[in-house]
């Protein structure tokens, strides 16, 4: 067995025995009676995290305050209980996960609603929220995001998004949770239900509003594969820049339809130039001048539609230079955005690899130590740094 693996069955089997523990020592304290309303707060808590049902704008599971309220409004032995119900989600079953996964997540949450229905034991909390009770959410999903962070690195997974993550989970999670409790409060059960079902019909507008948008992405995709091959005779260029800047965005923990749309739609601003691009030996200068307008060329043109306008600011950008050396304003390092200067690595890369009427294609270890070369120069060095990693199977996800 590999290394990180026995280490992740370590500390896998850890977490169980800390939960048991936990359990085993609430029983022996003599634990609360169990409210009829148990069952109805599990199966909330059972269809939000089977679902993986999000707060929109915010991409916050809706589980998180549910079951974190559950530790305000019900007592220890029911919010345990009800933590119960959230083992399992539908995205495991669709990927063939293996059921040891979700036994592990479940131990997450027993630790996290036990911790904090000790905190509230010991600080006597009841009655409603004031300032003290902000310890049991900052406790709840700090341990949560302990876990992530900690499961993370034993899988050699990226973990430098998850602060910005902590701190949108707690601020939003609280809101919910305090919200939720005192629909609970005010109208019990019924109060609580009513709540989570506007707040269901709300999200599934926002999502059937958010699958609209989705459709866009594989339109862009075949059109600009088609474009590729027929037109600029670049084949396979989108489909590479494509896939290896989304593998880079989740190294950064960016999840971003927009930037996915402009790694599609890049190269389309190159078709007027077709003729050019296509002709055998290298550019004259002002065949280059031309050719360089085709990042605000395109930019304009898609920024007419306004769902465009942020993918349309990526294009406009992507052949900026970290160190403020490229067009067509010489931005310089993160005032260039993100995905812009990911496809400005990656179309150097596709560049480099591809084979040109004046000179031949570079094999892959010598295009690596080019971008090795002028990261931090030409490319930005994290993204060159994750890319590297990526090409050179080191830590894959």
């Amino acid at each position: 067995m590999e290394n990180s693996a026995l280490k992740r069955l370590f500390y896998d089997i850890g977490k169980v025995i800390v939960a048991l523990s936990l359990l085993l020592l609430w029983f022996f304290l003599k634990p609360e009676s169990i409210p009829p309303s148990v069952l109805i707060w599990g199966l909330a808590l059972f269809f939000l995290h089977f679902f993986e049902i999000k707060i929109p704008f915010f991409h916050v599971y809706l589980f998180y305050p549910l079951l974190l309220s559950s530790v305000f409004s019900l007592n220890l032995t029911t919010a345990t209980l009800v933590s119960l119900f959230a083992p399992l989600k539908k995205s495991d079953i669709e990927e063939g996960k293996r059921y040891r996964e979700a036994l592990f997540r479940l131990t997450d949450y027993v630790i996290a609603v036990q911790a904090c229905g000790w905190i509230k034991r010991l600080l006597s909390l009841s009655g409603y929220p004031s300032l003290s009770w902000i310890f049991i959410p900052l406790v709840f999903f700090l341990l949560l995001f302990l876990f992530l962070f900690v499961e993370r690195r034993l899988s050699s997974l990226e973990s430098a998004d998850l602060s910005k993550k902590f701190l949108t989970t707690f601020l939003i999670g609280t809101l919910f949770s305090y919200l939720l409790f005192f629909s609970y409060l005010f109208s019990g059960t019924g109060g609580l239900l009513s709540f989570l079902v506007l707040a269901s019909i709300f999200i599934s507008f926002y999502e059937s509003y958010r699958l609209r948008e989705e459709k866009l992405l594989p339109s862009f995709f075949n059109l600009a594969n088609s474009l590729d091959e027929k037109v600029l005779h670049q084949k396979g260029k989108t489909k590479l820049v494509f896939e290896e800047g989304k593998k880079i965005l989740s190294r950064f923990g960016e999840k971003d339809d927009e930037a996915l749309w402009a790694m599609t739609l890049f190269n389309l601003g190159l078709l007027p130039f077709a003729p050019i691009i296509r002709r055998e030996g290298r550019l004259t200068r002002e065949e280059f001048l031309k050719v360089k307008e085709h990042p605000v060329i395109l930019a304009e043109a898609l920024r007419e539609e306004e769902i465009l306008s942020k993918a349309a600011d990526i294009i406009r950008n992507h052949h900026e230079s970290f160190s403020g050396t490229g067009y067509p304003e010489g931005k310089i390092g993160e005032a260039i955005p993100l995905a812009s200067r990911i496809i400005h690595l990656l179309q150097a890369y596709v560049a480099m690899i591809s084979p040109r009427p004046y000179r031949k294609a570079f094999d892959e270890e010598k295009t690596l130590k080019e971008i090795e070369y002028f990261s931090g120069v030409q490319f930005d060095p994290e993204i060159a740094k994750k890319f590297l990693s990526l090409r050179r199977g080191k830590g894959e996800e």
